[in-house]
């Protein structure tokens, strides 16, 4: 498999912001809220065996996401991440990562404020494909598709305009 051949380790750490449609903004009914996050994540590679190097980049991602709130302190999450694609150094070829989320979900509001804080926890089902250019291919290694279950977690602190929109920002 590439995880062992190239890509020893691969670390993806998202700061996002994100628009949502929570049905939860400013009293204790439960919903269905979406939303769309746009941000910032970093892969790490270990290519140290192939190319004498460590290779780092850092590119914009995206995640649509649909939850469903119990009441104002607990609730369900679950999501589709799209990294972008990431060419690797001395034309050897690019990987494309994607993963689906479910994330387990519990917050708290500050009071009428609008704002709130949440911590979220689960795993996910990591997606990567690695496309090898002519020049990996001439030292053994192929197209390679991998799929592994991690686990994720993660933060945020929003703030609901009302009770439809909110922003927030998401580590």
């Amino acid at each position: 498999m590439i995880n062992n051949k190239l890509l020893v380790s691969l670390a993806t750490v998202g700061t996002l912001l994100g628009l949502s449609m929570p049905t939860y903004a400013f009293d204790d009914s439960s919903g269905v809220y979406l939303g769309i996050q746009a941000g910032y994540t970093r892969a790490d590679y270990d290519l140290e065996k192939f190319l004498n190097e460590d290779f780092h980049k850092g590119e914009l991602a995206g995640r649509a996401y649909v939850g469903f709130q119990f009441n104002r302190y607990f609730g369900v999450e679950t999501g589709f991440t799209m990294l972008a694609g990431t060419e690797l150094p001395d034309d050897f070829g690019d990987v494309k990562t994607t993963h689906w989320d479910l994330l387990a979900k519990a917050g708290v509001p500050f009071g009428d404020s609008g704002f709130r804080a949440d911590v979220k926890a689960g795993g996910a089902h990591v997606m990567s494909k690695f496309d090898a250019s002519d020049i990996a291919e001439s030292v053994g290694l192929n197209d390679t598709k991998e799929w592994k279950i991690r686990p994720v977690a993660g933060a945020s602190v929003s703030y609901n305009f009302n009770k439809n929109i909110a922003v927030d920002a998401s580590y």
